[in-house]
């Protein structure tokens, strides 16, 4: 287990000393590289899904249509034109990576590298006090790494092909405003991933497909029914 901002390491905003002992971790630390490709998998994941995002192309033409009229100046028509362009494209790319539902609203304090569905759950109930699902998919789901802050906690896995991210929090206050539906008779709240409460905790997965965010959800909230509330610390071995 390891406490390293993996994310400022491939921003590239991590300072000089502390990325000397990343590399070091990189080659001593079999679970430091795994979690450094499990958030390169998420990225990656992200990125695919901004890419199909689809553009608003019958707006974009409307806009463009009224700064090609007469009477603008032809320099200033294709210059508005082409800022038009731009932030259409940056409007779609915004809209596509900001989420307005947030969890993990402090810092990480704690990352914790495993590929045990099982050692996850254990980690974040000894951590965060927080009910984690022990997530056994029925095709199998790969784990990267589980992470926790004040009042929150997140697990980081593979399923299917696609990277999923399951935050729980105690403070369901960013579902406020949030689209709300219903279904199988339980509320939940929609942004770019599906949230719900159980008990006194918010969970929020995002990731994947519409179709399979809702059927992990539901397994999700089948195993932690089950569970109950977090249980006393465990002791786990760093792996």
């Amino acid at each position: 287990m390891n406490q390293m901002d993996w994310q400022a390491y491939l921003d590239g905003s991590l300072p000089a000393d502390l990325r000397v002992e990343a590399d070091r971790l990189l080659r001593e630390d079999p679970s430091a590289r795994r979690e450094l490709e499990g958030l390169r998998g998420f990225i990656a994941s992200t990125r695919r899904a901004v890419v199909a995002e689809p553009v608003p192309t019958a707006n974009l033409r409307r806009a463009l249509r009224k700064a090609s009229h007469p009477c603008w100046v032809p320099a200033v028509r294709w210059s508005f034109a082409g800022a038009l362009a731009v932030a259409a494209i940056a409007a779609v790319w915004s809209a596509a990576l900001f989420d307005p539902i947030r969890l993990d609203r402090t810092p990480v304090e704690a990352t914790f590298a495993t590929m045990s569905p099982v050692a996850a759950s254990q980690w974040v109930g000894q951590q965060a006090r927080i009910p984690a699902p022990v997530l056994r998919l029925p095709c199998g789901a790969r784990f990267d790494q589980a992470r926790h802050g004040r009042e929150w906690a997140a697990l980081a896995f593979r399923h299917e092909g696609e990277a999923f991210e399951l935050l729980m929090s105690r403070c369901s206050k960013p579902f406020d405003g949030a689209k709300v539906m219903t279904r199988d008779g339980r509320e939940f709240y929609v942004g770019k991933g599906i949230g719900w409460k159980q008990g006194r905790v918010a969970y929020y997965l995002r990731g994947g497909s519409a179709e399979q965010r809702w059927r992990i959800a539901f397994e999700c909230i089948g195993c932690i029914e089950t569970i109950g509330p977090a249980r006393p610390p465990i002791v786990l071995a760093a792996r």
